[in-house]
């Protein structure tokens, strides 16, 4: 049996490797280019896609004082280390501060890894700490570009570019993240 390296995912009893993406296209903005993605996947996810009216509903819950981008917030100051912070971008003086007050500097976001218009929950292992730019735009660009082309309230299988799971920021520390 050959050896399976990567992103693994169990479905049923097996082990599935998820497949990789090469590179991922961002079309507009300062780092506006072509990015070799080796720590990124593509995965399937059945999606019900939200309407506008559901998707604020989703965010404002997510953005609430106390909801869950603070809970994860603080599972996150908890969990990373100053290496996996500084692997995503932060000064050592931005990832000191984090993990002292679980507030996130400014160019950084938490990411829904299935988006929220595909039906992407608010659960904690659906989030991630991410950089912004480039790398929430690109991943965020990717997922948008490929969830437009169905309508509201329809159910599609897609596959969508996504983090790894299992991983409170990305990229992990010994990964670059992206190569133009």
């Amino acid at each position: 049996m050959a050896k399976l390296k990567g992103v693994l995912k169990k479905v049923g009893n097996d082990w599935w490797q998820l497949p990789r993406l090469r590179r991922l296209d961002l079309k507009t903005g300062k780092a506006k280019g072509k990015y070799n993605t080796p720590s990124l996947r593509r995965q399937k996810v059945r999606a019900r896609i939200r309407t506008p009216e559901e998707v604020n509903q989703a965010r404002k819950a997510f953005e609430k004082a106390g909801g869950p981008r603070d809970q994860f917030c603080e599972m996150a100051r908890k969990k990373a280390t100053i290496t996996d912070l500084r692997a995503m971008g932060m000064t050592d003086e931005q990832a000191v501060l984090f993990k002292r007050t679980g507030q996130y500097p400014k160019g950084f976001q938490v990411h829904h890894r299935v988006p929220i218009k595909a039906g992407g929950s608010n659960d904690m292992d659906n989030l991630v700490l991410i950089k912004n730019d480039p790398d929430h735009k690109l991943i965020t660009a990717q997922q948008n570009s490929i969830l437009r082309r169905h309508p509201n309230g329809s159910t599609v299988d897609v596959e969508l570019p996504m983090t790894p799971p299992g991983k409170v920021t990305w990229p992990q520390s010994g990964q670059k993240a992206y190569q133009r």
